[in-house]
């Protein structure tokens, strides 16, 4: 686990617990660990946890720039993300739909527009069926670039766009793209996340990106 990367980062020691997998299926006739085991285990934990603070603390002490920048702003920042994630945002249900509905019709419209100049139906979303449109010799037989780990040949958008003044269509699948992310992640992803308040609950990370900045969980 990450935890267990820590601690031998920073003790040049293996994590002191077994990776014991808990919620796994046992037999009616598995006894389980005893209540000893579980306790060692528990304080070995507490026990980690004591030696990655004091080898932090420990290096907290030489460098007063890490040690403002924890103190007066990553702590309380905390306290400040858990009480947002608590709270919530207020989400418009009503209006989610209506975005959802809305960008449905569009994208009905860029895909009639797709299949009238191509010739065919497919599966848009289907990287595998959009390059063999695109690329086969007895359909669009438009220059391909590199294969994907499927062994089709790529149809990420870097491809897409180098063949935009090729064919016509090449605008209308890029369109489509963004407009079905668009709706799959943000109109229609965020209503299954409201919760019974009507609320939306994110996990807020600090510590997840390279640049520094907030990331946030289920939903992002």
């Amino acid at each position: 686990s990450d935890f267990d990367r820590l601690f031998y980062a920073v003790c040049k020691m293996p994590y002191p617990v077994s990776g014991r997998k808990e919620n796994v299926q046992m037999s009616l006739f598995d006894e389980g660990p005893s209540i000893e085991d579980a306790v060692r285990d528990e304080a070995c934990r507490l026990y980690a946890n004591i030696m990655i603070a004091k080898a932090f603390e420990d290096e907290l002490k030489t460098d007063d720039k890490t040690r403002k920048l924890l103190y007066e702003i990553e702590f309380p920042l905390v306290i400040t993300l858990d009480a947002i994630e608590r709270v919530g945002m207020n989400v418009s249900y009503e209006r989610l739909n209506v975005l959802h509905r809305e960008y449905s019709m569009r994208l009905e419209d860029l895909s009639a527009r797709i299949f009238d100049l191509t010739g065919m139906e497919f599966n848009i979303n289907s990287p595998k069926q959009l390059a063999d449109v695109l690329f086969s010799e007895d359909k669009l037989n438009l220059p391909h670039g590199k294969k994907s780990k499927t062994g089709a040949y790529s149809t990420g958008i870097d491809e897409l766009k180098k063949l935009v003044y090729k064919h016509p269509v090449i605008k209308f699948i890029i369109d489509y793209r963004e407009l079905s992310k668009l709706d799959s992640t943000y109109a229609a992803g965020l209503v299954r996340s409201i919760g019974d308040d009507g609320r939306i609950h994110t996990t807020f990370t600090q510590a997840m990106t390279n640049t520094g900045r907030l990331s946030s969980a289920e939903p992002n």
